[in-house]
């Protein structure tokens, strides 16, 4: 079923609130950048590849070269690594106040 208008309306209402409240505690735009890329790059290096390579390696019917597992410890270690950097950014940014 499609959302309702008043559903529709407290969603966009969340998000204005939400944004305005994060540009008055973040004003410095470096911080959000530095947050972004650290997340969205460990999912474009690591985890999107590591997905794709699971999901190949769960299909074939043949064995490829490494396994899924190997799928598995990409996907763990890009999350690792998202998560520490956006964290490394974040009190980076902490400190600096």
């Amino acid at each position: 079923p499609a959302p309702t208008t008043a559903a529709r309306l407290s969603w966009v209402v969340f998000l204005v609130c939400s944004t305005v409240l994060l540009g008055i505690v973040l004003p410095d735009l470096s911080v959000v950048f530095g947050l972004t890329g650290g997340f969205c790059g460990g999912l474009v290096t690591f985890c999107f590849p590591a997905m794709f390579y699971i999901r190949v390696a769960s299909k074939k019917g043949e064995r490829l070269l490494l396994g899924a597992w190997a799928g598995y410890f990409l996907l763990f270690f890009g999350l690792v690594a998202g998560v520490g950097s956006s964290a490394l950014v974040a009190v980076t940014a902490w400190k600096a106040k």
